[in-house]
């Protein structure tokens, strides 16, 4: 489930996504003696079809909401009724008794408790609702409402007004407007998000986010489906987060008690990371200061930075990336939910990092204060000073460094496109909290809307524009925002009408994020009547963004980038020039599928291998699954051809697909050899491979070879780029896949054997006790693969 949902650590917040959910009334909304405190419990499930048990979830989840709008009724959390439930052993059923009911109800604080059921036979529908006074547990409401079953929501909101009224509540307009306004007609959209509701009862988190992903496709108006994904989504990044940092912090822990050649600076970092174990500490501050640093000493890694550990240069650069990732994951989960206390983003502009277990209090001293107070001069347009409302906003849009929040920060969060753009929308909102300048609304403002429509957005983008053109007072800024929102306005248009409109979108998306030089989707716009008349050009520029990043002008500064293959984050380790992309991309960073399509060449070489790292977590055991096709797609050309398209397998060639695990050393700088004087490879990348060939299944001991290719983008990348790799067999299983058009594999590692099942049949072989490290899919040899449904942990 690793990363099923790293758009959740956008920092909605949990008492935030709470209210938005629920929007809980504050106890004094009513006096004290005439309090309504509702707890509305989950509906039964009356009817013959077990598979309709979710919908009782769903209901209460409605129900809860709509009675959330009336002010002067206050509703207990859904969390604390299913503890309740639990710590009484309570059935559904048992509620329906009044003693039972009265009881649940004083245990949850509510004076009155909402109980009920419901039937659907064939295409009709039935509710029952009751109500009991926890005070004498007498009934006061029991009905029973019917009609059709894709009617579900009339009836719902029949008995939410009964309810109402019920209890005595005298609605005011704004009240009955907002009880009365649909959350969804569609009733497959109704019971997908039942369904995520319920499977996140069950703490199976990817299936509750598919669900609700689900729920949220077929209506786009379903508000509820979308704020309930978003609170389920805030909450499994936090768990993941802590999950990923705690996981990193332990394996770390142990290998700095073996760092012998930078002794002093192993022991200060060892500190540091048991005070961000710290997770109980009373003041959260020393843990937040201890991630901060942490995240900084991880990430800092390029030749340029002026502060860079002895460490760096003895480690896997790779390995100390990922660490940096999981930490700022940690911290931005925690700071984003205390703003404005503490500065939320991560930034390497603190002072002296600690370099021995001496300086470690001072260091955490200087960086507590920091954080409270911002780490750098102001600068917000032509707005300056030395407030600290001026240095936290300063902080929260910085653009152009090396390190700012506006493109490394969400690379170290592993989001996606829209989910940047959402969490650069969510520093917008957390700077409102600060009253800003209206220099610094402007700036955000603009840039919001810029980034919305460089994704293609234009609803999003128009509503950004219009927003900005209210708060402005100069007429030509007025005349530039009101002629971009008609750009908007023509170029959506003109998509609609198009036969490509989908390739279309994608490169427009995509192309902003690639070094196609297409940051303006209005460019891409003006093109549209030529795309339509001859689409070849189309076709090879949305080839082109589809190409896996790899060199700096696919990113900024020192964090790798990578594409998020259906949740799961993916990074190149290395590859045949040209040879590795994705399929059809529904984000500039996300897709479903890796393709690897190599260019072919006169003379007959294999090339060099093509390896890709899943999640960028080092694990000794690992259970990774996929498919993989051989059959080519319609949809593909070249990435890197400016000619009509070419197959790559017009030899007859089907490629090697592996999975490769036990990868270490993925970046690991060369040393000085004193005796021949040039730089050698001290510590070479290894790894074992089970790769799945046309005759056989053979696993492999995979060796960086000094005689090889050794070339990075250390700028924007840190993973080599072109290693020549030694493969040495160390086991054989004969497989007759030659005339396989695809193939389902799932692998998992032990403690001493790896297991292969491909398409049903299962290949075992004995490894080596050591064999921890990064995880991945591998390629070699011509032709072409498309890899997908890609899963890791799944039997």
């Amino acid at each position: 489930m690793h990363h099923v949902t790293r758009a959740l650590v956008l920092g909605l917040g949990l008492g935030a996504a709470a209210v938005a959910l629920v929007a809980l009334a504050a106890p004094g909304t009513a006096a004290a003696d005439k309090q309504i405190r509702l707890a509305v419990m989950e509906f039964a499930n009356t009817s013959a079809d077990r598979q309709l048990d979710s919908l009782g979830k769903g209901l209460q989840s409605m129900v809860t909401t709509d009675l959330a709008q009336v002010a002067s009724l206050t509703l207990v959390e859904r969390a604390r009724l299913r503890d309740i439930e639990s710590e009484l052993k309570l059935g559904r059923s048992a509620l329906v008794d009044p003693k039972t009911a009265a009881k649940f109800g004083k245990l949850a604080g509510a004076s009155h408790l909402v109980a009920g059921s419901f039937t659907v036979v064939g295409d009709k529908m039935r509710l029952d609702g009751r109500i009991f006074s926890v005070t004498d547990g007498s009934v006061v409401l029991a009905e029973k409402i019917e009609g059709d079953r894709d009617a579900f929501f009339e009836l719902e909101k029949t008995l939410v007004k009964k309810i109402v009224d019920a209890v005595g509540v005298k609605l005011q307009a704004k009240e009955r407007g907002a009880i009365a306004r649909l959350h969804t007609t569609d009733f497959e959209a109704f019971r997908e998000f039942s369904n995520g509701v319920a499977l996140f009862d069950d703490k199976k988190y990817s299936e509750a986010i598919e669900a609700l992903r689900a729920a949220q496709n077929r209506d786009q108006e379903f508000k509820l489906a979308t704020v309930t994904l978003a609170e389920y989504q805030d909450l499994i990044s936090r768990l993941q987060a802590r999950a990923d940092e705690l996981q990193a912090t332990q394996s770390e822990i142990k290998h700095l008690e073996q760092q012998n050649e930078a002794r002093g600076e192993a022991e200060a970092l060892k500190k540091l990371h048991e005070i961000a174990g710290r997770k109980d500490a009373r003041d959260p501050l020393d843990r937040l200061a201890a991630l901060y640093l942490l995240a900084t000493v991880y990430g800092n890694i390029t030749d340029g930075t002026r502060d860079l550990y002895r460490m760096q240069a003895l480690e896997d650069r790779f390995a100390l990336q990922r660490i940096a990732d999981t930490l700022v994951q940690s911290y931005w989960a925690e700071a984003s939910a205390s703003f404005p206390r503490v500065l939320p983003v991560v930034r390497d502009e603190l002072g002296t990092l600690p370099r021995a277990l001496a300086q470690v209090d001072q260091a955490l001293a200087t960086t507590r204060t920091q954080l409270e107070r911002g780490p750098v001069r102001a600068r917000v347009d032509s707005v300056r000073g030395d407030t600290r409302e001026l240095y936290f906003l300063s902080n929260l849009t910085w653009t152009g460094m090396r390190d700012d929040p506006i493109h490394q920060f969400p690379l170290r969060l592993h989001l996606d496109g829209r989910q940047t753009a959402e969490l650069h929308h969510r520093l917008y909102e957390l700077g409102l909290k600060l009253n800003p300048p209206a220099a610094w609304r402007q700036q955000a403002l603009q840039a919001l809307a810029d980034e919305y429509r460089s994704l293609g957005d234009f609803g999003r983008a128009t509503a950004m524009y219009t927003q900005l053109a209210g708060i402005l007072h100069d007429a030509d800024q007025v005349r530039a925002v009101t002629q971009r929102v008609e750009d908007n306005r023509a170029i959506a248009e003109a998509l609609e009408r198009s036969p490509h409109k989908a390739l279309i979108r994608e490169l427009m998306a995509n192309g902003s994020h690639t070094d196609l030089n297409r940051a303006d989707p209005i460019l891409v716009g003006h093109q549209i009547a030529s795309f339509n008349q001859d689409p070849r050009h189309l076709f090879r520029d949305v080839a082109h963004t589809r190409m896996f990043p790899e060199s700096g002008h696919w990113g900024w500064g020192n964090a790798d980038i990578f594409v998020l293959i259906g949740d799961h984050p993916v990074w190149q380790m290395q590859g045949e020039q040209w040879a590795l992309g994705t399929g059809p991309r529904t984000d500039p960073r996300r897709a479903e599928a890796i393709r690897y399509a190599p260019e072919e060449k006169i003379d007959d070489d294999d090339g060099d291998d093509s390896v890709v790292i899943v999640d960028g977590l080092a694990r000794r055991d690992v259970r990774l699954a996929f498919d993989a096709d051989f059959a080519m797609p319609a949809d593909l050309w070249p990435f890197r051809s400016d000619n009509s398209p070419a197959r790559p397998d017009s030899k007859g060639r089907r490629p090697d697909v592996s999975f490769v695990f036990g990868m270490r050393n993925i970046y690991a700088d060369e040393v000085q050899d004193p005796k021949a004087k040039k730089p050698v490879i001290a510590r070479p990348f290894h790894a074992l491979a089970v790769v799945v060939g046309d005759g056989a299944v053979r696993l492999e001991e995979l060796t960086q070879q000094p005689e090889g290719r050794h070339s990075c983008n250390a700028h924007a990348g840190v993973a080599h780029r072109g290693m020549k790799l030694g493969h040495k067999e160390l086991g054989r299983q004969a497989a007759d896949l030659r005339s396989a058009k695809a193939f389902k594999a799932a692998f998992e590692v032990t403690s001493d054997a790896v297991k292969a099942t491909v398409n049903g049949k299962l290949y075992s072989f004995p490894v080596p006790a050591d064999h921890s490290g990064f995880y991945g899919v591998g390629f070699a040899g011509k032709g072409f693969a498309d890899v997908h449904a890609l899963k890791v942990g799944a039997k």
